[in-house]
């Protein structure tokens, strides 16, 4: 060991940036931004902070850091960077060494944690993260995968790296889990032989370390591209969660008030706003947050609807999403752009005029506007257009997911990813908690916002929710210089297709005539949202229907063409509420196209109504025992005629 800094002294930090091209700028920015993501808005803590290469493009990310580091050589050419004297740095071992306050994300990447040589000095690590997170808080780690079958055998040192400037390889001590770093340098000729020692360990012996901190698994990745762990991976990014404010008993039960299943937006809104309430929260996803059909909308909020209720829901979720930051604590990027409504033929202007009218009755702001100009929509022939200050969008749906989840986890409310519920217990005819692959969560509460899945997770409770869902697909062309980021939204109500801008080019979607219903109860049990069956042709036609006011829309690359599942209901409105006949069990769905853009008002209605049980106005026509007992094939029917009319003034199906 060299001196107080221990095996970082100096001579290893002068060039510690940069080993190995390990630490390029692709690297670092992938690692920032998970790490932000994880954050969510609150503190960051770096254990082993070095010279700052992660903690600065973190910190440039709007993520106040902190930092704890034994070498003090390190640390300052952590000063000696732009932006380096602002990130508190306290000096000494990180396994045992604080920091005042809490955070929302601790982390340690670049198998440091091997760094520390004996199994207590890890499980003190484990321990030190936990007790520096606040409730909700995860911890990150960054390690290679022991490599002990690629020893040949008989042998116990693997080679790593050979050049003419050095020398590496590591050696292995099966029994004690040692592990050596020999490292041999040439200058001029001559040779310099170093060695350090690790102590290498397994993900499953970090997941023991984690739970005798009392933390638990949340997600493992290959790498900071998220890609699956598997018996072939050679490093993992695993994230532990210190639980919120319930009890995590030793056989594994945890009790909550309630239990929301589905971590898309209306699920998370239902579930913030419930802990906004104050009652404890559990939500639980089998995939990751926002990975289903919320990651994938258009973004799009739209303030006319097609009535009252309808219409002061969607001017409610305009105005939390504008003001989120203010409630939930968390910033939310919000595009105030306001947008136009289009029409082309003499029945859909009629339709419009009707819209105007019924809209300003209900509170609205909608004006006639005289001729719509944008960069990307010039208009071709006689056009009737509304103008609809009131809208907006966010650029990434991701955000409002991301921003929604971080403050899930400020307030308190546990989110669990991956972990696919298997059932929903009934005691004495009412709903009683989930089941999931891990574990038992018992609750009174139990709100199904299960998305394209929502019938096949009511049904493991015996109950039924009256939806069919039905493919959406949108496209993002690639950026065009005569594209302007400010425009607005503009809705051609009779080529039902949606345009705005979209990452420098633009977003091209719609409602297509002939609807696709996809059922997952119908597919592989690995069914997910990445496996909807996408047709671009399907956009080609929408958009070549406004070719001549848009031509970008139908000429320009395609960037990214996705697509998820909207849950359409026979009446083309939201399905929240109790389920009939299981008391205890909620849902939240029906989104017919506007589940994203409603939810934060949707969410707020549910968890009042859940938590003070008094429906708000209103919000009762919007109960799922509305419909009576329908056939599969008539909801499915009904579904797609919905989704085929979304700006259709043509009525209502017979």
């Amino acid at each position: 060991m060299e001196d107080e800094d221990g095996y970082f002294g100096e001579r290893v930090a002068a060039t510690y940036d940069g080993t190995s091209g390990v630490f390029g700028p692709g690297t670092v920015e992938a690692t920032a931004g998970v790490l932000a993501e994880l954050a969510g808005g609150g503190r960051a803590l770096e254990l082993a902070i070095g010279t700052g290469r992660i903690a600065l493009p973190l910190a440039r990310r709007g993520v106040e850091v902190h930092g704890i580091e034994l070498s003090r050589a390190m640390v300052a050419r952590l000063r000696a960077k732009p932006g380096g004297e602002d990130i508190p740095v306290a000096i000494g071992d990180m396994a045992t060494t604080t920091m005042d306050g809490t955070f929302s994300l601790a982390y340690l990447v670049f198998n440091t944690i091997m760094n520390l040589t004996s199994q207590d000095a890890q499980v003190a690590c484990f321990r030190n993260a936990a007790r520096h997170l606040e409730p909700g808080g995860c911890f990150v780690i960054e390690c290679r995968v022991p490599e002990l079958r690629r020893l040949p055998p008989g042998q116990d040192v693997l080679p790593w790296h050979v050049s003419e400037e050095n020398w590496v390889a590591y050696s292995y001590d099966p029994a004690t889990q040692a592990m050596h770093g020999h490292y041999v340098e040439f200058t001029g000729g001559q040779g310099e032989y170093r060695t350090m020692p690790f102590r290498y360990v397994w993900p499953s012996e970090l997941d023991l370390m984690a739970q005798l901190a009392g933390m638990r698994l949340r997600d493992r990745w290959e790498g900071w591209s998220r890609q699956p762990f598997t018996s072939e991976s050679s490093q993992h990014v695993s994230v532990w969660e210190k639980p919120g404010p319930l009890g995590i008993r030793h056989n594994g039960l945890v009790d909550a008030d309630v239990v929301v299943i589905g971590a898309g937006a209306l699920g998370l809104s239902t579930a913030l706003h419930c802990a906004l309430a104050g009652r404890s929260v559990v939500v639980v996803e089998r995939h990751n947050a926002g990975s289903q059909a919320s990651g994938r909308a258009a973004g799009l909020f739209k303030s006319v609807q097609a009535d009252e209720l309808r219409t002061r829901l969607a001017r409610r979720s305009i105005t939390r999403a504008l003001s989120f930051t203010d409630w939930a604590g968390v910033p939310l990027p919000v595009a105030r752009s306001g947008s136009f409504l289009i029409a082309r033929t003499p029945q859909h202007r009629e339709y419009l005029g009707q819209e105007l009218a019924q809209s300003r009755r209900w509170g609205a702001d909608v004006r006639e506007a005289p001729r719509t100009e944008l960069s990307y929509y010039q208009p071709a022939g006689d056009e009737y257009t509304l103008w609809c200050p009131e809208d907006v969008y966010i650029e990434e749906p991701a955000s409002l997911i991301q921003a929604c989840l971080a403050a899930c986890r400020r307030n308190g409310a546990v989110v669990a990813e991956n972990e696919p519920v298997i059932g929903i217990p009934v005691t004495a005819g009412r709903a009683a908690g989930v089941e999931t692959e891990r574990r038992s969560i018992a609750a009174p509460v139990v709100v199904d916002a299960a998305g394209g899945w929502v019938r096949q997770v009511a049904g493991l409770a015996g109950a039924r929710v009256p939806v069919a869902p039905v493919r959406h697909q949108l496209l993002i062309t690639e950026p065009a210089s005569d594209v302007d980021p400010a425009d607005a939204i503009a809705r051609v109500v009779d080529a039902a297709v949606y345009l705005r801008p979209a990452r420098g080019g633009l977003m091209v979607g719609g409602f297509e005539p002939g609807p696709l219903p996809v059922d997952p109860e119908q597919q592989p049990a690995s069914f997910s949202t990445d496996d909807v069956p996408l047709d671009l042709g399907v956009l080609r036609k929408l958009a070549g229907q406004v070719a001549a006011e848009a031509p970008a829309a139908d000429s320009a690359l395609v960037a990214e063409h996705r697509g998820g599942l909207f849950t359409m209901s026979p009446d083309g409105r939201f399905v929240v509420g109790a389920v009939p006949d299981l008391p205890g069990l909620w849902v939240a769905s029906g989104c017919n196209g506007s589940g994203f853009s409603s939810s934060l008002a949707i969410g707020e209605a549910l968890a009042a109504w859940i938590t003070s049980d008094t429906p708000p106005p209103g919000m009762t026509a919007l109960s799922p025992d509305r419909f009576g007992p329908l056939s599969d094939e008539v909801l499915v029917s009904r579904g797609l005629w919905q989704y085929a009319h979304y700006y259709d003034p043509a009525g209502v199906p017979s």
